[in-house]
């Protein structure tokens, strides 16, 4: 080909002008005129370089390149290497091979690596260039068609990138890399099946080929075929341990089968790899939210995102850490971010619905909802969420869940679907199906290695029993707060907690703060055996403080603040002992209805004993044994004890009896609770948004012949 002129374009694509870019002698080569006109290095000198190429021995190339270099300045072929070796090394090549491009213009095998430096540096215009370059010297050059294709794809032109491949492969049948990368850019145009065939073929070429193991790993996840991907994954680490990439996608992959605690091992061991992979920290905080630690997430996403704050799929993911958290304020705002940064990520928008839900504006979110689904048409989030606003067209709804449990899911989308479908065929009176979906559910979620320690739940309650008491509360008296401005609503989850709360918060001197998970921990903080040497004055001021600021940093200047946190239970004596002035509201529901609408929702990973009726019981009786000694040990006066059957029976006089046990006067709003505008983010955020129902008094009627465990909490059976 022509050499261009020194002012012309320069021909690798560039923008530059050719002698300010690929007719420029690199700075070491500025000390000869022509490279004709000086030393040349001997045979064996150039031989030797082969050699180390051609033996693996890299880093011994770089320095004998190096060396080389600098006694020729002008030798081409050594630029060359050195930047072979610096790319197989990990490190920039760019400089080194433009530098060999420089001396070396008709060299196609220069061009190709100056396109994969150039890939690997983030400039994908310019490597593209420069791979066509090679083309043009080398039309037969298949090192240049598989980098161009993987520019190509990087660039998000999949469908290029496969011509390049399939070229490269026409060329040499042989090519194992080439098959590899063609099976890559297949599945990201959703051909799973030649994606599956591609990779196969490219490990008959080469076994030791760690890409394709990675790679049909990923087409194997994206077929549902999870523990063959592991399989594909771990053959990937047998031969490079510390591969990052593949250690990631493990993580992901076992985060799908409900292995958390190695997911996120996995995770952890990629970002040991390589401590700057963004991605890793994305997937690593996803995780950490599974495993019930939004705080450790949120560390996570934060170091990721820092490294790629434009990743807008972590910050979506970011998003659901800060909502888990209360957090709905921030929640909001980094969401919205992610629709800055990707406004065609459907996640973002399903997520936006479920904020907009959680706040009770049902028609954004409905809106936000139908936006994710016009994106992605089998996005199972968005179907889960429209579910309520599907009313008119309740059958279509249920059919398209159904074609989606019949697509490879997440274990975690899968229980989700399932539970969904309960309660869409309990609302249609089909009980038979739903208890068989409510049933499915609980199996999957089984699957996730949480189990419920019956032996331990009832040491913790022996622990607690044996450690308050009147006496105790005596001795703890000194540095407790006569603060009367917490008020807590307590019982098993599905009680109620949520409908008391409510009808307290529409009064205009209360505020519902929603669950805190303040006590729980406090009290898990100290060793209960000797409560009264642990807990001392000091420590008790100290907690009263912080929580009452918590409680202000989120209530303002309201009179009266309710925890409605149902495990506070557990935490009763420290609460009382700390604040013997605060007020309890134990909401009571019928033993029967209470743990068949606690199987019937998605609490596994909160409550491990949700997932077995058997355990169910077992939780229940160990709650009422609590209980019961909690009616011994307070003070009259403390503990008011409410069922929810008369709540919702007789809702105004039950209100007023609240009302009146919190030291405030009646207000009509509480009767309107339902009109309320306030955040709720549990599982009865729609249910006290209507206004009050009876319906689900006696439900458990309609299931009988499947709970036959939960029959024996009728008074009096063993």
């Amino acid at each position: 080909m022509l050499k261009p002129e020194r002012n012309e374009p320069c021909p690798c694509g560039s923008g530059k002008k050719y002698k300010r870019c690929c007719g420029s002698v690199p700075p070491l080569a500025r000390a000869g005129a022509n490279p004709r006109s000086i030393a040349q290095p001997t045979a064996i000198e150039t031989s030797r370089l082969v050699g180390l190429l051609n033996d693996g021995r890299y880093a011994e190339a770089q320095s004998a390149a190096r060396a080389l270099i600098d006694r020729y300045p002008a030798l081409g072929f050594a630029w060359k290497v050195l930047g072979i070796a610096q790319l197989v090394l990990g490190k920039n090549a760019v400089d080194s091979l433009q530098g060999a491009a420089a001396l070396l213009p008709n060299d196609a095998d220069v061009f190709a690596n100056l396109g994969n430096a150039l890939h690997n540096a983030g400039r994908l215009e310019e490597a593209i260039a420069s791979c066509r370059r090679a083309l043009v010297i080398d039309p037969k050059s298949v090192e240049a068609l598989n980098n161009l294709g993987n520019a190509l794809m990087n660039s998000g032109r999949a469908p290029e990138a496969v011509e390049c491949y399939l070229q490269a492969i026409r060329l040499r049948p042989s090519y194992a890399a080439a098959f590899c990368n063609l099976g890559n850019a297949q599945r990201s145009l959703g051909q799973l099946a030649a994606s599956l065939q591609s990779c196969r073929h490219a490990l008959e070429l080469d076994p030791r080929l760690i890409d394709a193991h990675g790679n049909l790993g990923n087409t194997l996840r994206d077929l549902g075929q999870l523990e063959e991907a592991v399989a594909s994954y771990r053959e990937a680490l047998r031969l490079a341990p510390r591969h990052a990439g593949v250690l990631n996608n493990l993580g992901s992959v076992l985060r799908d089968l409900g292995r958390l605690d190695e997911a996120a091992n996995s995770h952890w061991q990629a970002l040991q790899a390589n401590p700057s992979y963004a991605d890793a920290y994305a997937r690593l905080g996803q995780t950490l939210n599974d495993l019930g630690r939004p705080e450790d997430a949120v560390e996570s996403f934060r170091r990721g995102l820092g490294l790629n704050p434009r990743d807008a799929e972590a910050q979506a993911a970011f998003a659901v850490t800060l909502r888990l958290l209360g957090r709905m304020a921030d929640a909001e705002s980094v969401c919205a971010k992610a629709l800055e940064l990707r406004p065609d990520l459907a996640t973002a928008h399903a997520f936006a619905g479920d904020l907009a839900v959680d706040q009770g504006d049902f028609a954004r979110a409905e809106q936000s909802y139908r936006r994710a689904l016009a994106l992605n048409p089998d996005l199972p989030e968005a179907w889960l969420g429209l579910r309520r606003f599907a009313q008119d067209d309740s059958q279509a709804w249920e059919t398209t869940a159904h074609r989606l449990l019949e697509q490879p899911q997440p274990l975690r989308i899968r229980i989700d679907l399932h539970y969904a479908l309960g309660e869409h065929c309990d609302a249609a009176g089909q009980y038979a199906p739903a208890f068989a979906h409510y049933r499915e559910a609980n199996q999957l979620s089984k699957l996730t290695g949480l189990r419920y320690d019956r032996a331990a739940a009832s040491r913790q309650v022996d622990r607690i029993t044996q450690s308050y008491d009147a006496a105790c509360f005596a001795a703890l008296s000194e540095g407790a707060s006569d603060s009367r401005r917490p008020v807590f609503i307590v019982g098993m989850p599905r009680s109620g907690t949520t409908l008391a709360e409510q009808i307290l918060a529409s009064h205009p001197d209360v505020f519902g703060a929603g669950e805190c998970p303040f006590w729980v921990r406090a009290e898990s903080a100290f060793d209960t055996a000797s409560k009264q040497q642990s807990v001392t004055p000091e420590v008790r001021a100290k907690i009263a403080a912080d929580y009452l600021q918590l409680l202000g940093s989120r209530a303002g200047a309201a009179a009266r603040v309710v925890d409605k946190t149902p495990s506070n239970t557990l935490a009763l004596g420290l609460i009382h002992a700390i604040l013997p002035n605060a007020r309890i509201i134990h909401m009571q529901r019928d033993p029967i209805d209470t743990c068949l609408s606690i199987y019937a929702h998605n609490f596994a990973h909160a409550h491990p004993y949700a997932a077995d009726l058997d355990d169910l019981v077992h939780q229940y009786r160990e709650y009422q044994r609590l209980m019961a000694h909690w009616r011994r040990v307070l003070p009259a006066g403390t503990l008011l004890e409410l069922p929810y059957e008369q709540l919702v029976a007789e809702q105004e006089a039950a209100s007023r009896r609240m009302l009146e046990f919190i030291g405030l006067p009646w207000d009509p709003a509480c009767l309107a609770f339902h009109t309320t505008a306030r955040t709720i983010l549990t599982h009865s955020k729609w249910q006290v948004r209507q206004p009050i129902s009876a319906a689900s008094v006696g439900r458990w009627r309609h299931y009988a012949a499947q709970i036959e465990p939960l029959l024996r909490l009728r008074a009096g059976t063993p």
